[in-house]
């Protein structure tokens, strides 16, 4: 089974729970299996089927993918969607990438040293430079005044 995400713009006019539901049993009845969903209201650019503003669903779930054109010729007949798109998405392995980076985060912040001790260290070593780089400053400039004045 291929894992996709499905974006669908659903009009605000629709009732969204209900519309969702037949987006879950469209995909349930073709063989699919919805791995995570989320949804929420989005303002368009511009209209679309003179729509302002609709409801952004995300669904990502797993099919075959002698199902896919099922699948869409199904969304195609649902009158609440105003668009849709279905695109391959590796969606267990962003999720796991996602885990792996906060495993690696949790453990930095365990076993080193906290952002603040090191941004001081930093910070140390700038003014060293900066008092270094003043001192030969000024040395620079009385070199330069004396041989202003001859």
């Amino acid at each position: 089974m291929q894992e996709y995400l499905l974006a669908s713009l659903i009009s605000l006019e629709a009732k969204k729970d209900a519309t969702e539901k037949q987006i879950a049993k469209i995909i349930g009845d073709i063989g699919g299996k919805i791995l995570n969903s989320e949804s929420k209201t989005q303002e368009l650019a511009y209209s679309i089927k003179k729509q302002n503003e609709v409801i952004l669903s995300k669904i990502f779930l797993s099919l075959e993918p002698s199902k896919v054109l099922d699948l869409e010729k199904e969304l195609r007949h649902e009158s609440e969607i105003v668009r849709f798109l279905l695109v391959k998405f590796p969606y267990t392995k962003v999720k796991q990438v996602r885990e792996d980076d906060i495993e690696k985060i949790a453990s930095k912040a365990k076993g080193a040293k906290s952002p603040r001790v090191v941004k001081a260290k930093v910070v140390k070593k700038v003014v060293k430079k900066v008092v270094k780089t003043s001192k030969n400053q000024a040395e620079l400039d009385k070199a330069l005044e004396k041989i202003l004045k001859e």
